[in-house]
């Protein structure tokens, strides 16, 4: 028998009303826009990698410092006999994976663990090509400056969201 005092009791748990779609993964904006900057990434990724094998398929600004060929076809290009844009490629791919939306919803607490290291590894790797250019080289190359920027944007955002990945882990993990 139930009472009126019981309804209202404090400790008595409520239903939960059910979250339209975009309300549940982050207010929707989050895993999209990342989304969107890997897909780019990807993009800008193979165009590199082909015009690694086939340089007269180069589009790109000519000037004294701004000057993709010397910078695409330098020894620091290739990484253990690897194409650089392939490791881009790779990065790109496998963030894709880890900023679909239901990897966002996930309980898995390693989840939010990894985007943020490999969004980390990610930053590393561009500030050395960042370097490279700069310093070594002497030749700043577009198409790899939108890479830097898509990857810097993606770990400026995942970063952002770190609170509201752990906090959405453990709250499911607590239920």
């Amino acid at each position: 028998m139930s009472t009126r005092a019981d309804a209202a009791a404090p400790d008595v748990e409520q239903a939960e009303e059910p979250q339209p779609f975009v309300r549940r993964v982050f207010d929707g904006w989050r895993p999209i826009f990342l989304l969107i900057l890997c897909v780019g990434g990807v993009g800008v990724s193979i165009y590199l990698t082909i015009v690694h094998f086939e340089p007269q398929l180069l589009v790109c600004t000519t000037t004294s410092f701004i000057s993709c060929a010397p910078v695409l076809h330098s020894p620091q290009s290739v990484l253990f006999g690897v194409p650089v844009p392939f490791y881009g490629l790779f990065w790109f791919v496998s963030m894709f994976v880890l900023n679909l939306p239901s990897m966002w919803r996930t309980t898995k607490w390693w989840l939010p663990w990894t985007r943020v290291m490999w969004s980390a590894v990610g930053m590393c790797f561009i500030f050395d090509m960042i370097y490279d250019e700069l310093f070594v080289i002497d030749k700043l190359c577009e198409w790899c400056t939108t890479v830097h920027v898509f990857t810097f944007a993606i770990f400026v955002t995942v970063v952002s969201g770190w609170n509201k990945a752990s906090e959405f882990v453990i709250s499911r993990r607590e239920s």
